[in-house]
């Protein structure tokens, strides 16, 4: 996995966020490299 393992506050935002969001992280996957640019995405 590219993250690695993810914090437990994140792997919990992600479980709860929308489809939408979860759509926009996919569409850039590969300009994710850390926890925090999940975080930007997500906001």
């Amino acid at each position: 996995m590219k993250l690695g393992t993810l914090s437990s506050p994140l792997e919990k935002q992600l479980t709860e966020t929308s489809l939408e969001k979860l759509n926009e992280l996919t569409l850039n996957i590969f300009n994710i490299n850390s926890e925090e640019d999940v975080l930007n995405l997500m906001n």
